[in-house]
């Protein structure tokens, strides 16, 4: 699910508004991974020319509280996972 399906749903469902969403959940999941990259800057491998992409997984309370599951070095890149190829 995608984060626009997922706020969407919340949106039909009366959870949530989009300005609430964006307070509640989109900018509190930037913000803990702005603070992990600000925590672990030092210790990434910098290579020129090189960048890694990182697979963040949330998942939301009862309260649409973000709550990091775990962090991935190594993310699967598409959005169908229906399919095990």
């Amino acid at each position: 699910m995608t984060m626009q399906m997922l706020k969407d749903y919340l949106i039909e469902k009366g959870l949530t508004t989009v300005d609430d969403f964006k307070t509640r959940v989109s900018d509190k999941i930037n913000e803990v991974m702005r603070l992990i990259f600000l925590q672990t800057k030092d210790r990434l491998d910098k290579k020129f020319g090189c960048f890694e992409v990182y697979g963040f997984d949330f998942m939301l309370d009862g309260d649409l509280s973000p709550v990091l599951l775990e962090i991935n070095v190594n993310p699967a890149i598409f959005l169908d996972t229906t399919s095990q190829g």
